[in-house]
């Protein structure tokens, strides 16, 4: 059993912030699909504890990655100002990704720079929903090369349902070789376009996260495990081992079962042993460029 550190990709740490946050979100689902069982947050997230949360995550050996989210409507904000709070009060605990609103440019470079200033991995914006900018609009393209210049990641959710389909990131990755882009859900249910991708660019990283466990997800083990094997054919050098370093872990909480339980629901997928410390730890430390 697999007992090195991990990096939960898609850690929300249970502060009342965040706490309000999902609560709102929650309800958007109900709005949304009243009819559905499309669940919600987890109760155990709800009433725990910050204090009992880090604990939880000492005990896994577990440095969280967590982001900001701002400027979506109906939705209480995730301030910056509140990530640099929680890293300052649990060194080392946590990973920080900023919040930002694109369509300002001005005031969104000024951020991006503040908050690399605090130490922060990469910045965050919505990109999927109705009225936001596709990936690849060129407005979005100076926004990109600061990110590229100052190291830092590009951390976006997919949606096949609005414009970020993993294809959809294609020209950013090929026009911005430098910047590393890290796609939430895992472009699911678009698996097989996401293989291809990952496979077209070096710089893509991703993770399933909470859509690891639904319906076809197992295609996601299967490719990671399929990279790691020796090629059987070599005359054409498909290069499909970079597969296996583009996975992340990431636990979604709270739209997951607890951190304990879901950590060891990962390990009971049928990965090859040998490739666990790159999904759980060194894929991610590689990424947000934590080794150098």
């Amino acid at each position: 059993m697999y007992e090195g550190k991990i990096i939960d990709c898609r850690c929300r740490p249970s502060t009342e912030m965040f706490k309000e946050q999902f609560k709102a979100m929650d309800k958007g689902f109900e709005r949304r699909w009243p009819s559905s069982e499309v669940g919600g947050s987890l109760p155990e997230w709800l009433n725990k504890s910050m204090e009992d949360f880090v604990k939880e995550m000492k005990e896994l050996k577990m440095t969280g990655v967590m982001a900001g989210r701002v400027g979506r409507p109906g939705v209480p904000n995730v301030t910056n100002e509140h990530l640099k709070e929680i890293m300052n009060k649990y060194p080392g605990m946590f990973i920080a990704i900023g919040g930002i609103e694109p369509g300002n440019l001005k005031e969104a470079r000024a951020e991006i720079k503040r908050v690399a200033n605090w130490g922060f991995k990469g910045i965050a914006f919505s990109s999927g929903s109705p009225g936001d900018m596709a990936p690849d609009d060129s407005r979005l393209y100076p926004i990109y090369k600061q990110l590229a210049d100052m190291g830092l990641v590009f951390y976006v959710v997919t949606s096949p349902l609005y414009t970020t389909t993993p294809f959809s990131f294609d020209r950013v990755a090929a026009d911005f070789p430098d910047l590393h882009i890290f796609l939430a859900h895992g472009g699911y249910p678009l698996i097989d376009e996401l293989i291809t991708l990952v496979w077209r660019r070096g710089n893509v990283w991703y993770s399933p996260d909470c859509y690891q466990f639904s319906p076809g997800a197992q295609r996601y083990v299967e490719i990671t495990n399929y990279s790691a094997e020796k090629p059987k054919y070599v005359a054409y050098p498909l290069h499909f081992q970079v597969l296996q370093d583009r996975y992340c872990f990431g636990s979604a909480i709270p739209y997951s079962s607890p951190l304990k339980v879901r950590v060891k629901e990962t390990l009971e997928l049928e990965w090859r042993q040998e490739i666990l410390p790159k999904i759980l730890y060194g894929n991610a430390a590689k990424l947000f460029r934590l080794d150098g």
